[in-house]
Parts: C-alpha cells; sequence; structure tokens
C-alpha cells in the first residue's frame, strides 16, 4: 500500500495532463476503427484500448518490480532499496511540477522511450486496419508503451516496491487511476479537452498534490539514510 496509494493517485490527479497531452491519442484511438469501417461501437473499442493499456503497464510493472527485487540478493547493495525509493520520490516531485507547468524539462525523460515507440508505432498503424476482436486491446497494449513522463514516474514506484507482484500491482493502480480520464476523453474529447485546457487551476492542483506525495517518499528515504538499522537488526528489531 505504501506504493500503490501514490501510484493511484498519481494516475488520477495526472490525468488532467494526460487528457492535455494524450487526449488527441484517445479520441483518435476511439474513433478510428469507426472512421474504417471496422467497429461499429466506439464504447467498445475505447474500452478494449485502455484494457490493452494498463495490461502493458501491468505486465512492465512486474518486470520492473522483479528487477528492484534482485537488489535484495546483491549483498553490498544493502542501501539500495532506499536509494529506489528516494528516486521514485524524486521521480514523483518532477512529474508534479511537471503536470502543475512549472518545469518543462522533466519531458525530456519521455526521450528514453522514443526509440521503441518508433518501432512500435508500425504495429499499431497495423493493427487498426485489422479485423480481429481484439485489435483494440493489441492497439492500447501498445499504446501503453508510449513514451511518458508520468508513466515513468509510476515505473519508478513499481521498481522501488521491491518484488515482482507489488511492481504489476503498482502499475495497476495507475491504470486504474487514469482510466476514467481517459476514457471519457475517448468519448467525448470534443468537450473534455477544450474544457480542461481552459482551467489552468485543475492542472496545477494536480501537480501539486503528486508534487506533495514526492516529497513525502523523499523525505522518508533521506530519513532512513540517516537513520540506518544495522544488519544484524534487522532480523530482530520489533
Amino acid at each position: 500500500m505504501t506504493f500503490i496509494v501514490p501510484a493511484f493517485l498519481l494516475g488520477l490527479f495526472g490525468s488532467a495532463h494526460c487528457v492535455i497531452m494524450c487526449g488527441g491519442i484517445a479520441s483518435a484511438l476511439s474513433g478510428s476503427l469507426v472512421q474504417i469501417g471496422r467497429e461499429p461501437k466506439p464504447a467498445r473499442s475505447t474500452l478494449g484500448y485502455n484494457v490493452g493499456r494498463i495490461a502493458a503497464y501491468v505486465m512492465l510493472g512486474a518486470l520492473v518490480g522483479a528487477i528492484g527485487r534482485a537488489v535484495d540478493f546483491v549483498p553490498w547493495l544493502g542501501a539500495a532499496r532506499i536509494a529506489l525509493r528516494f528516486v521514485a520520490g524524486a521521480m514523483l516531485v518532477g512529474a508534479g511540477l511537471w503536470v502543475a507547468g512549472a518545469w518543462n524539462r522533466f519531458s525530456k525523460v519521455e526521450r528514453l522511450g522514443a526509440p521503441i515507440w518508433r518501432r512500435v508505432r508500425p504495429f499499431a498503424a497495423r493493427l487498426l486496419g485489422s479485423h480481429h476482436a481484439f485489435a483494440a486491446i493489441g492497439v492500447g497494449a501498445l499504446w501503453g508503451l508510449m513514451p511518458c513522463g508520468l508513466v515513468y514516474a509510476a515505473f519508478g514506484l513499481a521498481l522501488a516496491s521491491g518484488t515482482s507482484s507489488s511492481g504489476a500491482g503498482v502499475m495497476l493502480a495507475f491504470g486504474l487511476g487514469t482510466a476514467p480520464a481517459m476514457i471519457a476523453t475517448g468519448l467525448a474529447s470534443a468537450r473534455i479537452v477544450p474544457a480542461l485546457r481552459g482551467r489552468e487551476w485543475i492542472r496545477r492542483a494536480a501537480g501539486a498534490l503528486v508534487l506533495v506525495f514526492g516529497l513525502v517518499d523523499v523525505a522518508s528515504a533521506t530519513d532512513a539514510l540517516r537513520h540506518p538499522v544495522p544488519t544484524c537488526c534487522q532480523h530482530h528489531h520489533h
């Protein structure tokens, strides 16, 4: 719960940013199958895209969490778990400032995933023209690989969580947090996106809340670094 709650709130409060930055993608996906005559029900397509997107987050979260777990098997990396918590908090701080519009340089982290997205995008285009019933889910899964600073911040929490199952849970919580706004945008972007763009206070408030969670994580990790529990006492401390 230490990481799942912040992940959910990151997705929920960061939804204003997601809608402004990704709303065009959500609305384009929701209408694309209709435009090419493949899917008569845009609501089903929108749901499929988001199911696929969240499923991709969960699978990647499990992988990232497993990597975090590997730290426990390296004796000389005793402080690595605390360091991961610090990094996760710092990522939340950066994401919060970014969502609030106070630090646009955080968006540069999205460049890390750009090469992967360039290779994945053609497959998404092919699936959009597919007759298969699960095409929307497949497109959504590939959409989940699109570079996004908020997703990377959530991955930081998944990494710090330290197990495959908790990493998957963190990313599931994050995905569910973003779902309401992204589904609504896919169904009614013509109204939702302009409304949010005209209300900057929503974006700033969301960023401030994400920032607070990041600062709490950073403070917690810093305190743990200053007052570490001796190795000999870790298994006997009550």
